[in-house]
């Protein structure tokens, strides 16, 4: 019993010991395709199975641990399509839940050194059913999935191996459809929409493509100018969609009616159109491109508005300049009239008196300086006196007074 029970516990340890482990988990999402690729790597072969549930999908692996390092890579993935991957580790195994927005076109391969799981999600058009899952398969498949690898190397940013492996794809597998819309993609960023429109066409022919290659198309017609096939391509585009949902092909006809009911009340409708012509002719004048040409005119008055008063503030900086260094006038200083002469007591006349002597004239110029005169000249003058008042007053001639005045004027220039 005790060898029985030694033998047991062997066998569990080895079982344990050869149990693969789930050593990484790596996700990226790709928005312009549109699709989620998701890859599972463990240390040793394993077998799996993957099955719908609701919400979403569940991936089980028996016999399989998982690291610490997978755990928290999962804990962290979250992208449009995968909005939440849930790991939860038991004796039986490794079960894994993912958590998804809506019907999904899943692909599942196999990869060796290290093997691998790659899980590639798309979501399903709306009223489609989704594209069957993968049956599980323990042994790797007979050819590469060119188209799945190519989409690998598209979310990575690998666009040249991408490109390599989509046309691979394009040639050899069943889904040259899906294969030349990502190689439109890459054209269409490349800058060669020619090439882009022959892949878009091609993708075209699958009911799972048809929309949203309309889309790209038309937007590559209006890059190139070409309207009429723009509208072609959306008129195809809700076809595509007319065909996916019959609810949307009801609101379509129900709008054309509303149109044709509008274009019908039109005509009643005529004086209030008249009313508003002007309005119309009104608008029609003030275009983009007037308004345009009225801003750049204001913008133009402006400028030489700012220009003249720049000037003129400069013409004014210079005579205030001027008038603050010419000097200001000195007003002379009066000289004080000499005292009158005190006359001595005269004695007792012996003789009859003599005759008071004359008055004395005023000092002439030449008993003053000659900087005295001038200022006396030159504050007469401001005072707004004439030539001859002022040769008068001084007792000088108007030829004198004149030369004073013009010796001034010149020292001061």
């Amino acid at each position: 019993m005790k060898r029985f029970a030694t033998l047991l516990a062997w066998g569990f340890l080895t079982a344990a010991a050869s149990a693969a482990t789930l050593t990484s988990v790596q996700s990226s999402y790709h928005a312009g395709g549109n699709f989620a690729v998701v890859v599972l790597r463990f240390d040793d072969r394993v077998k799996h199975q993957v099955r719908e549930v609701a919400g979403g999908l569940e991936l089980t692996v028996p016999a399989c641990r998982v690291s610490p390092r997978a755990a928290g890579e999962a804990a962290a993935v979250g992208n449009a399509l995968v909005r939440e991957l849930s790991l939860e580790a038991s004796p039986q195994g490794l079960r894994l839940d993912f958590r998804l927005p809506g019907a999904m076109k899943l692909k599942v391969r196999e990869e060796v050194a290290p093997f691998s799981l790659i899980l590639d999600l798309s979501p399903a058009p709306a009223g489609l059913p989704a594209a069957p899952l993968q049956p599980a398969a323990s042994a790797p498949p007979p050819a590469r999935d060119w188209l799945g690898e190519g989409k690998q190397a598209l979310a990575q940013g690998n666009e040249s191996e991408a490109l390599a492996d989509l046309e691979k794809a394009a040639r050899l597998g069943p889904d040259s459809c899906e294969a030349h819309f990502f190689l439109g993609l890459l054209q269409r960023k490349w800058g060669r929409p020619q090439a882009a429109l022959d892949h878009f066409r091609r993708a075209k022919a699958d009911p799972f493509l048809a929309a949203r290659a309309a889309t790209q198309l038309a937007a590559l017609y209006r890059q190139l100018g070409r309207t009429a096939d723009e509208v072609a391509e959306w008129e195809a585009f809700f076809a595509a969609l007319r065909r996916a949902d019959p609810a949307l092909d009801s609101l379509v006809r129900e709008t054309q009616r509303l149109g044709e009911l509008e274009e019908a009340a039109e005509p009643a409708a005529g004086p209030e159109a008249g009313a508003a012509a002007p309005e119309n002719q009104f608008a029609a004048l003030v275009s983009p491109p007037m308004i345009e040409y009225l801003l750049i005119a204001a913008v133009l008055l402006l400028t030489l508005v700012i220009v003249f008063l720049y000037l003129k503030q400069r013409e004014l900086q210079r005579i205030i300049a001027r008038l603050a260094l010419e000097p200001e006038p000195e007003h002379p200083v009066p000289r004080p009239a000499p005292p009158p002469e005190i006359e001595a007591a005269a004695p007792a006349p012996a003789s009859p008196p003599r005759p008071a002597p004359p008055p004395q004239p005023p000092p002439s110029p030449e008993d003053k300086s000659a900087d005295d005169t001038a200022r006396e000249v030159l504050a007469l003058y401001k005072a707004g006196m004439s030539l001859s008042a002022i040769a008068e007053k001084l007792g000088m001639g108007q030829d004198e007074v004149r030369l004073i005045l013009n010796l001034m004027r010149d020292n001061k220039g």
